[in-house]
């Protein structure tokens, strides 16, 4: 089955970077990367507002936990959003999703 993992970052050029090596190492069959999101948060104490890049990570279960464990390794926030969405897909894309990510 696969599972969405979103994260984002403060820059364009850090999510195609971090995006790449995902997929290189097999750990996501694809990453979408959604620019131009506004974030408002509190951080602190004090409530922010932000640009943000937002990643749309698509792996398969079997990758969840090496995914996460990247992210808490490699990320450049002090705290990384780590949100994982268990998903539906159809028959033929889930088959890709695994075998991209073997």
């Amino acid at each position: 089955m696969p599972v969405i993992i979103l994260t984002s970052f403060a820059k364009p050029a850090q999510a195609l970077s971090f995006s790449k090596k995902l997929v290189a190492q097999r750990l996501a069959a694809c990453v979408s990367i959604l620019p131009g999101t506004k974030a408002v948060y509190r951080w602190k104490g004090k409530d922010k507002v932000g640009s943000e890049v937002l990643l749309m990570i698509k792996t398969s279960t079997a990758k969840r936990a090496a995914v996460e464990k990247f992210i808490s390794e490699n990320h450049t926030y002090e705290l990384a959003e780590v949100l994982t969405l268990s998903v539906t897909a159809s028959k033929a894309f889930g088959v890709w999703i695994n075998d991209s990510t073997k």
